[in-house]
């Protein structure tokens, strides 16, 4: 495989070491602003070096400096709004990019770890409507659930607002939700973002992406067919998917206060 990053911080570069630890993947390109990031083994190029061969392009960039982070850190109250701070800075960049993107192959998978990541997505269907584009992170949220409850647990929604399906009580979801999403915001204002913990996690996301045999995999995508009455737009949920085709959305039933959140994410994800 041949695989350009967008983004060679530290994020992608742990991922860019995850990834050539893989027999299948061959060569591994890098796009960064900085002219001081030149990692042995991976080779930076320009936006007019980009080529249509590539099997993917994976989104690690961020606009946001690490003043305004770490100020977002401290003022909010948590890490959707974390992520969400970084939605303007993002955007900007990313339509730089756009028509690099629009020259690539149909074949070429976009992988978004790009904050907000479902807004970014939706963004890129928008303008890409013909490409093939996965969300990562719904895969830490189920994880993180899943370790807290000590049992795996699907999850629907927004990234950094995923809803764990448990069947359960209102302040059960909310109670839960405040656990976690504070350790994290902590650890966040205490050592920054957990960016060896996101890599190790996408390797494993990327094997599922990439295996022969049916699994789920917890991502990002366009839903084209109905889900709880919702379609034509990009979201997190537990899709099937089976030698790199996303083939369906696993069977989950939601009770009435998860369709209540879910349905109030869909909205706020058009607003945004």
């Amino acid at each position: 495989m041949k695989i350009l990053i967008i983004g060679f911080g530290s994020l992608g570069k742990k991922i860019a070491n995850k990834l050539k630890k893989r027999k299948d993947v061959n060569e591994i390109y890098f796009i960064t602003k900085s002219k001081k990031r030149v990692e042995k083994g991976f080779v930076q190029i320009g936006i007019k070096d980009v080529d249509r061969s590539f099997d993917y392009i994976i989104l690690t960039f961020s606009g946001i400096s690490d003043e305004n982070r770490k100020r977002s850190f401290r003022l909010c109250k948590n890490t959707f709004d974390v992520r969400k701070v970084e939605l303007k800075y993002n955007l900007k960049i990313l339509k730089k990019y756009i028509p690099l993107l629009k020259k690539l192959s149909n074949k070429t998978k976009i992988i978004v770890l790009t904050n907000p990541v479902d807004e970014i997505v939706n963004y890129l269907y928008l303008n890409l409507p013909r490409k093939q584009i996965f969300g990562f992170g719904a895969t830490l949220d189920k994880k993180r659930y899943s370790r807290i409850l000590k049992k795996e647990v699907d999850c629907v929604g927004l990234h950094g607002n995923m809803i764990p399906l448990i069947k359960s009580e209102p302040e059960v979801y909310e109670k839960l939700y405040k656990k976690i999403d504070q350790k994290l915001l902590k650890y966040f204002q205490k050592k920054g973002l957990p960016n060896k913990f996101v890599a190790e996690e996408f390797g494993d996301y990327f094997k599922i992406l990439n295996g022969k045999r049916k699994r789920i995999l917890n991502t990002s995508y366009y839903l084209n067919k109905p889900f709880y009455g919702i379609s034509k737009i990009a979201l997190s949920l537990p899709f099937i998917i089976e030698n790199g085709r996303i083939i369906g959305i696993k069977k989950i039933k939601l009770n009435d206060y998860e369709e209540k959140r879910f349905l109030a994410d869909v909205e706020r994800l058009k607003k945004n």
